[in-house]
């Protein structure tokens, strides 16, 4: 039985990626399931001086460059894990010399344990 809840638990994973955005030394940490879309996102919040982040906001509209790379794809059932990822690479970053433009919080593991069970129960 558990055997088959966790086989359909994997079936259900979907891709993750963390990437970051660097604008001449200020760096974003994020993630998402499209990086296509979420560059494009991005770009064009800051292009039309509307994204949420003033401090990536602010190096764009003074230096006007925008480069973006990934730092690691994954598959994941839990939203949870990859926001517990990406907070590794911003805690990671932080420890460094280099401006950290975040908008993540962590997470807390109570609850996704919760939502494990949740699940569980839903496959019984």
């Amino acid at each position: 039985m558990i055997k088959t809840v966790l086989n359909t638990l994997k079936e259900q994973q979907k891709n993750y990626v963390i990437y970051q955005i660097n604008i001449k030394g200020t760096v974003y940490i994020g993630s998402t399931n499209n990086y296509s879309r979420r560059m494009n996102e991005h770009l064009n919040d800051l292009k039309n001086k509307t994204h949420v982040n003033t401090k990536l906001q602010s190096s764009y509209t003074k230096h006007k460059q925008f480069e973006s790379k990934i730092e690691k794809e994954g598959k994941t059932l839990f939203s949870e894990k990859t926001l517990r990822e990406e907070q590794r690479y911003i805690n990671r970053l932080s420890n460094s010399n280099i401006s950290v433009a975040s908008n993540n919080t962590m997470y807390d593991f109570k609850e996704l344990l919760m939502d494990i069970l949740d699940l569980l129960m839903e496959k019984m």
